[in-house]
């Protein structure tokens, strides 16, 4: 659908533009012309438009908008409603020019708004900061460096470590071992046979890391929970 101009196309041409439906088109001496009709017509329009006719393209509808206009122009609002929407915004200025105590608490609310949520996430990010610095600042008990340095040297003088041997060690239970032994031993090339667990070509190192980390969690639930800290 194009928009163009009926002046020099019509006999009695009108002032504004028209939308019809492009159906076809040619080219002709260095000019493209369209054949149009529009939607409420039967057949095509009898003239062509050539393009310097042509305004714009259709590139959406809003349905029905076209019969605000035409109230509008059919009883003569279109001049009222101007004239009422330019006075309410004149109204609007004068009313700030003399009220301006309103205008600047409104103002003062919306930056207050603004301050405040900013702070509330200055805050959140200054207690996460704190949260990670206490965790990596927080010194680790004698207990949990004395058992991680006997696992270490178990393993490195043995083929092979019982279940209920390493929860002794821990100082868990071995449920907690079997919930996740499967998974250390997948992860980290072990064997189990029985209850024990064979390290043969294993990631031994990295496997004493895995159980650190669990061990350094563990104490610290069960610390709080007994409210050791």
């Amino acid at each position: 659908m194009i928009i163009y101009e009926t002046k020099g196309l019509w006999d009695f041409p009108i002032s504004e533009p028209v939308v019809h439906r492009v159906i076809n088109k040619t080219y002709s001496g260095g000019v493209w012309k369209f054949t149009t009709q529009g939607d409420a017509n039967t057949s095509p329009d009898a003239y062509l438009v050539p393009e310097d006719k042509v305004y714009g393209k259709v590139v959406g509808i809003i349905p029905r908008i076209g019969e605000v206009k035409l109230f509008l122009d059919e009883t003569n609002l279109t001049i009222p409603l101007l004239g009422f929407l330019g006075l309410l915004l004149v109204i609007s200025i004068i009313w700030d020019y003399k009220h301006p105590e309103k205008k600047e608490i409104k103002e003062k609310g919306e930056r207050n708004l603004s301050s405040s949520t900013q702070e509330q996430g200055d805050l959140r990010l200054q207690e996460k900061g704190r949260e990670m610095n206490e965790s990596v600042q927080r010194p680790r008990p004698l207990e949990e460096l004395d058992v991680v340095a006997k696992l270490r040297k178990i393993v490195n003088v043995s083929a092979s470590l019982s279940i209920s041997q390493l929860a002794e060690l821990l100082k868990v239970d071995e449920a907690f071992i079997w919930e996740n032994i499967v998974d250390w031993a997948e992860q980290f090339g072990f064997i189990i046979e029985n209850d024990k667990i064979m390290f043969g070509k294993g990631n031994t190192i990295a496997f004493i890391d895995e159980l650190d980390k669990k061990f350094a969690e563990w104490n610290e639930k069960t610390r709080t929970k007994e409210g050791k800290i």
